[in-house]
């Protein structure tokens, strides 16, 4: 086996087991190689080459370590290939003077100054080198918030770097195809809302100021629909990335969704409130956010995905965004990539197959059973191993929150908001120390009341396995009085 840039990763551990607990004590980011299920979601794809970049190790180090360790313990010599000590150092140079850049404006720099010593590289940057440089600067303290403002600054030298991606033709029906379709409506009600509330502003007839609220409360509604549109990229599409190594950009722009979410919201009270001050006054802010993620998406997430997924996983996004649906617009016509070939990455389980049953310690379920009985718990259920990885969820129609099977084998930190992070990761903490059994939260979504639980999951021997999730809408149970001792089925005289 020859060791190049551009040896799989999988292949390489199918070969050589033990360089998995070898590369976890080389990087402790790669402690994560431990976990049959991240294994899994890695896939085939993942190099050595992105590998190294994503982690912010030396590629050259790395290859030559990994060497050493086969040689230690085989006696086996694997030539090592395509490593050009040229192209070694010219990356490394694009590495050094992006994360100078982005410290630079760090400690105050002028943008101009700080722009300077990427505008010498800029032609010869690399996508992988962006996402090493934030994984470097987030190992070094700097934060998400710190780091996505730090993005904006330099979002017009970067733009460039994923602009010059090479493309695949996109489609009518693929993903791709109605993400910018979707952003073309955001941007359109956007800017109706805008010249609503300036022509608001500037009228003084109650009859038109009437008339213009009307339509900004109907431009409000529509606007809701920014929701599954950025539902859909963190459920479908950010899973992909962070099986190619690409954790930074999915972490970073949640963060952005959020902040828009936050700004929506306050639109959406005002004007469900009649109170047309403060909805003017919000809107301006709230355009501004939303025209800035869109042409981030445009600009650097939505190339980089183009560039980072293969034709296959693209049918998988396909296949979950139809589960979820479509609030804005939906995809103009069926897909299907000539490239891609045999089923999807993730298949749906053949519901009507009845292997044998399974001995439990309460009786014996078929698989099929198993299946059916989750499927029809009026609860939102998520299994989540010692790893951290999620393993399982049922899969209800009505769920509370939507769930792809993009999932499984996504590390949960990656399932949740930037800023609920602290709390899953303190609960997780706890449950594996063994200081509580238990967390428990209650809130209102929408239009219901939800009551959270996570459970943690032990053996016999207390020994940590797990996380259950459980969510369950409570809306109805909260009004039940007195007591019902009879069938008296609802729909019945």
């Amino acid at each position: 086996m020859k060791l190049s840039p551009k040896t799989k990763l999988v292949s390489l551990l199918r070969k050589y087991p033990f360089l998995k607990d070898f590369l976890s004590d080389y990087n402790r980011h790669f402690a994560v190689l431990k976990s049959p299920a991240t294994m899994a979601a890695l896939g085939a794809g993942v190099t050595l080459q992105r590998l190294a970049a994503v982690c912010g190790a030396d590629l050259s180090t790395l290859m030559s370590a990994i060497a050493k360790q086969v040689f230690g313990v085989t006696g086996e010599r694997i030539p090592l290939k395509g490593l050009s000590p040229e192209y070694l150092a010219k990356s490394n140079a694009r590495i050094q003077a992006i994360k100078k850049s982005f410290m630079d404006l760090h400690q105050g720099q002028h943008i101009a100054a700080a722009e300077r010593h990427l505008q010498a590289v800029t032609e010869e940057i690399e996508p992988h080198e962006i996402a090493a440089v934030g994984h470097v600067l987030a190992d070094e303290g700097i934060t998400t918030k710190r780091l996505l403002r730090l993005c904006d600054l330099h979002a017009s030298v970067l733009g460039e770097v994923f602009a010059r991606t090479e493309h695949i033709e996109v489609l009518p029906g693929h993903p791709m195809n109605t993400y910018i379709r979707e952003n073309e409506r955001i941007q359109s009600l956007i800017t109706v809302l805008s010249r609503l509330k300036d022509e608001m502003n500037e009228s003084d007839i109650p009859g038109d100021r009437a008339r213009c609220f009307a339509e900004m409360k109907k431009t409000v509604s529509d606007l809701k629909a920014v929701e599954t549109h950025y539902a859909r990229k963190e459920n479908h599409l950010f899973p992909f990335f962070e099986r190619h190594g690409l954790t930074k950009p999915p972490h970073v722009t949640w963060e952005t969704h959020d902040t828009v979410r936050d700004m929506l919201r306050n639109v959406i009270a005002a004007v469900e409130a009649a109170d047309c001050d403060a909805a003017c006054n919000q809107i301006p802010a709230l355009k501004s956010a939303l025209l800035d993620m869109i042409d981030k998406e445009n600009r650097v997430v939505f190339p980089m995905a183009l560039s980072a997924l293969t034709a296959q996983e693209w049918v998988d996004i396909r296949k979950s965004d139809d589960a979820l649906g479509y609030d804005i617009v939906a995809p103009e016509a069926e897909w299907a990539p000539n490239t891609a070939r045999g089923a999807p990455v993730s298949v749906q389980p053949d519901k009507t197959s009845n292997t044998g049953p399974i001995l439990l310690t309460t009786g014996e379920l078929t698989p099929m059973q198993i299946d059916l009985i989750f499927g029809h718990l009026p609860l939102d259920i998520s299994f989540v191993d010692e790893y951290d990885d999620v393993r399982y969820f049922n899969n209800r129609e009505d769920r509370v929150f939507p769930r792809g099977h993009q999932v499984i084998g996504r590390k949960v930190q990656y399932c949740h908001p930037p800023k609920s992070l602290p709390f899953v990761n303190r609960i997780l903490s706890e449950f594996r120390r063994g200081n509580k059994d238990e967390a428990e939260f209650w809130m209102q979504v929408k239009d219901k009341y939800i009551h959270a639980r996570y459970i943690a999951v032990r053996n016999d021997t207390g020994d940590y396995r797990g996380c259950l999730e459980i969510f369950q809408d409570i809306t109805h149970i909260r009004t039940i009085k007195g007591e019902k001792r009879l069938l008296g089925w609802r729909d019945e005289p």
